[in-house]
């Protein structure tokens, strides 16, 4: 699990391997506190995707075993391969996976 500091206000990243999600959805095992967050960006040869970025996404906020993550561009994935980079404040991230 990826845990930020207790209590704090201090942000954390973590960032995934390429992986291909081939159009299909993320989604992720998270709890927040507070006004904890956790938000994602897509990023095709370490630069965030038009559409899929960290000011595109829609924060989660709550406690969820498979929650979806959303951006403008919607709740699909590119089809082409991708890393995900995951900034974690207030929370706790346990995992992630793609469905469709």
């Amino acid at each position: 699990a990826a845990v930020t500091a207790s209590g704090g206000p201090l942000e954390g990243q973590l960032g995934t391997k390429v992986q291909t999600l081939g159009g299909k959805q993320l989604r992720v095992n998270a709890v927040t506190v507070g006004d904890g967050t956790l938000e994602a960006e897509l990023l095709k040869d370490d630069q965030p995707i038009p559409g899929f970025t960290r000011a595109d996404c829609v924060p989660f906020r709550g406690d969820e075993k498979l929650a979806l993550m959303r951006w403008r561009r919607g709740e699909r994935c590119p089809q082409e391969p991708v890393r995900t980079r995951f900034y974690v404040k207030c929370a706790r991230f346990y995992g992630l996976a793609s469905a469709t």
